[in-house]
């Protein structure tokens, strides 16, 4: 089956640092216990900052690693991606989602040169494992995204820890095979901030820790006041108005 709605994605912008054809994030990837743990920080937020009555949206899918844990919990569900293979093996991994759209985005083009895109917006977008390549693929695609958010929309995004990274790449050596980019989070909320989003919450995941540790972490809402060994930072941002945040 095609995807629901197919435009044209700017495959050759200089900006762009995926393949279009890459299949990324398969479901069997669910097992392994670190996704486990980054998923338990997921629904956390979902729970806590989005409504069962939302349209959401995942901006960044890949073959559906993360349809499992973000769709079930909204009543319209789009599942986007840049590659159409990678689309393909979502739709065809996951029959049991009828309420779920698939189609194509480039997170480096602007909605206006993505015509079937055009006016689209949803309550909730989700960026995760995608905001990990070189300047300035992270600030554009940030921008981009808020686009397709309605006022007062939620953003829920993650981003790799500088400090964690910076340990691997040391013990590693030539070995190491992590993220292009990294961040801080001084770092990252000041991204964030310049491209006109209000940060809500912060949370962390921690490679090493046992599922039921972790669990635990989560629902009593601690994950957010240990940021330096954490792996992740998930982001929870609002498409602005004026209105107070509270943001650690």
């Amino acid at each position: 089956m095609e995807p629901a709605f197919t435009p044209s994605p700017g495959q050759n912008h200089p900006h762009q640092p995926t393949d279009p054809h890459l299949i990324w994030g398969l479901r069997s990837e669910r097992v392994d216990r670190r996704f486990v743990t980054r998923a338990l920080v997921v629904e956390r937020l979902i729970s806590r900052w989005t409504k069962p009555d939302w349209a959401a949206a995942d901006v960044s899918g890949g073959a559906g690693r993360w349809l499992s844990t973000l769709a079930p919990h909204f009543r319209q569900f789009s599942h986007l991606d840049l590659s159409a293979d990678a689309l393909q093996a979502a739709q065809r991994d996951h029959p049991e989602f009828q309420h779920v759209e698939f189609g194509q985005i480039d997170l480096v083009q602007p909605q206006a040169q993505q015509p079937a895109l055009s006016g689209r917006i949803w309550n909730a977008a989700f960026c995760l494992d995608t905001l990990l390549y070189r300047a300035p693929f992270v600030e554009i695609a940030l921008r981009n995204i808020r686009s397709y958010l309605a006022p007062s929309g939620i953003a829920i995004i993650d981003m790799p820890m500088q400090f964690r990274s910076s340990i691997s790449r040391r013990v590693k050596g030539a070995r190491y095979r992590g993220p292009k980019r990294t961040f801080s989070p001084h770092h990252a909320l000041s991204l964030v901030s310049a491209a006109g989003y209000e940060c809500l919450a912060t949370a962390y995941q921690y490679r090493e820790l046992p599922t039921p540790l972790h669990r635990f972490l989560v629902e009593q809402d601690l994950t957010r006041l240990m940021p330096w060994p954490a792996t992740w930072m998930c982001l929870v941002l609002r498409n602005p108005e004026p209105i107070r945040t509270d943001c650690p």
